[in-house]
């Protein structure tokens, strides 16, 4: 899987050092398409995979268990959401829309709380998120629960004796602004 892994980011690597401004440069997206098109989507819970998309933000850090750490600034938030709505392996995922949207109606409510607030303190306009999401175990490959194919450059998904082997383990995203 480092294997993988790395190639990717070398692609990613190359493929960002020759964006230009004028023009949308597709080979990231299509090189992440190519190394996950011969998985079954369908079977990845939740429809969002971690490996597939964008850390713009390390996950782990906002799993709920440390409550503290879950309230967050706007920045933060945007980049945890953004690494959820890059990891959406599939369409029509409920509850991730696009990242603008999201951000208008934050703003949205921040305004109305803002009007509210002009003539009392006691209204707070909380935005939160909690998904659940999927990655690829990192003990995955060896256990032979995903394989590897198309020379070191697609995964797919393994079976034994008929019956497909779950490579992925379920995490969950935490976070609020206020």
């Amino acid at each position: 899987m480092k294997q993988i892994s790395i190639a990717i980011f070398v692609m990613v690597w190359t493929a960002m050092s020759t964006i230009k401004a004028q023009t949308t440069d597709t080979s990231v997206a299509n090189a992440i398409n190519h190394a996950f098109a011969p998985l079954e989507k369908n079977r990845v819970p939740h429809g969002i995979l971690l490996d597939y998309g964008f850390d713009f933000t390390d996950l782990n850090k906002y799993n709920g268990i440390n409550v503290s750490g879950d309230h967050i600034n706007p920045a933060l938030y945007r980049d945890i959401y953004n690494t959820i709505v890059s990891s959406a392996i599939q369409s029509g995922i409920s509850g991730v829309q696009n990242p603008k949207g999201e951000y208008s109606k934050w703003k949205n409510l921040q305004q109305q709380k803002t009007a509210i607030n002009t003539n009392t303190n006691t209204n707070i306009v909380l935005s939160g998120l909690y998904f659940k999401y999927s990655k690829i175990r990192s003990n995955a490959l060896n256990q032979g629960d995903i394989r590897v194919i198309n020379n070191n450059t697609q995964y797919d998904d393994a079976y034994s004796g008929g019956v497909w082997q779950n490579p992925y383990e379920t995490k969950n995203a935490v976070a609020y602004k206020k």
